[in-house]
């Protein structure tokens, strides 16, 4: 059976307001999707359990606000949708650009032609990817997604470094066999 977090598995909120049954119901039955994306987006799923109650607790206080009886409607879009946006902001918080004072200590922006290099590799982008087995595929678009190394591996049930090591292999060897320069 799975065990879900407390904290939206609560009748009440922190601040006392009745937590809708309907909206701890849609939790329940996406909680295996937050989880995931959590864990791909963010590469840890410690965060899920707080992005999971904020989302019920806010979902909740904006059907309440709207005045609409329990089961009126499925609130699994809703939550998903407010699930995806606190993820979201958490990614943008772990990416967050440099502060200015230590932008003297970066090297100098990347001169124009390597600009026009990252054009041309998404131009041959397409190409590749009908090269690349199934697995390949899957690994190249979630490495294009931002999923690191240790969640590929996981979600694909290999070690990480047989994941990268048969992900470069093969895209070396569709490179060549298209012609595209790898150095590129």
């Amino acid at each position: 059976m799975e065990t879900y977090p407390q904290g939206w598995e609560r009748e009440f909120d922190r601040t006392g307001r009745r937590i809708r049954e309907d909206v701890r119901e849609a939790g329940r039955k996406v909680w295996a999707k937050v989880r995931m994306k959590v864990r791909t987006r963010l590469c840890d799923g410690e965060d899920a359990d707080e992005i999971m109650e904020a989302a019920v607790d806010g979902i909740s206080r904006y059907l309440n606000k709207l005045n609409l009886p329990e089961d009126s409607a499925s609130p699994e879009g809703l939550l998903l949708h407010a699930v995806r946006r606190r993820v979201l902001k958490g990614w943008r918080k772990q990416n967050r650009l440099v502060p200015l004072e230590e932008a003297a200590t970066l090297p100098d922006p990347a001169p124009f032609d390597e600009w026009t290099l990252e054009i041309e590799r998404r131009a041959d982008l397409p190409k590749i990817l009908r090269q690349l087995s199934p697995r390949g595929c899957t690994i190249c678009l979630l490495r294009l997604e931002g999923v690191c190394w240790p969640r590929i591996g996981e979600y694909l049930g290999i070690p990480e470094s047989t994941a990268q090591n048969s992900f470069w292999r093969e895209l070396r060897q569709a490179q060549i066999k298209l012609g595209i320069n790898p150095r590129r």
